[in-house]
């Protein structure tokens, strides 16, 4: 009967110790799915992601091409205002020469005198001139 028991433990013992070994087996498998599928959802959030991200690329190039025309647009009409200025001033200039009596002052009151009639005469001439 000793002998009986001696087996039954042995054999209860490497019974115990397989079921442990598949216990921590099935526990490492377990472990290493986890960490696939938490990668796999890793690699999916990064594409989502770099879809976000290709879409704003996408969107902001869109902005720099509309912002980029309208520089242009706008240097244009800088160009074309400023011309319009320099063609309006040469014309009032040719238009309206100094009189003799402004070609020297003869006192500061006669100075401020004559560029008064300067600056209301090209006043005038600029509201005639739009």
């Amino acid at each position: 009967m000793k002998l009986f028991f001696q087996v039954f433990a042995g054999a209860g013992a490497v019974v115990l110790a397989v079921l442990l070994g598949n216990i921590g087996y099935t526990q490492y498998q377990s472990h290493i799915i986890g960490k696939a599928a938490d990668s796999l959802l890793s690699h999916n959030q990064l594409k989502s992601d770099y879809r976000i991200l290709e879409n704003q690329v996408a969107q902001l190039r869109k902005s720099n091409r509309s912002l980029s025309d309208d520089l242009v647009a706008a240097q244009k009409e800088i160009k074309t205002y400023k011309m319009f200025e320099a063609n309006r001033s040469a014309a009032f200039s040719n238009s309206n020469p100094v009189s003799e009596d402004c070609l020297v002052f003869k006192s500061d009151r006669h100075m401020v005198e004559c560029q008064n009639k300067k600056r209301l005469a090209r006043e005038e001439f600029y509201q005639k001139y739009k």
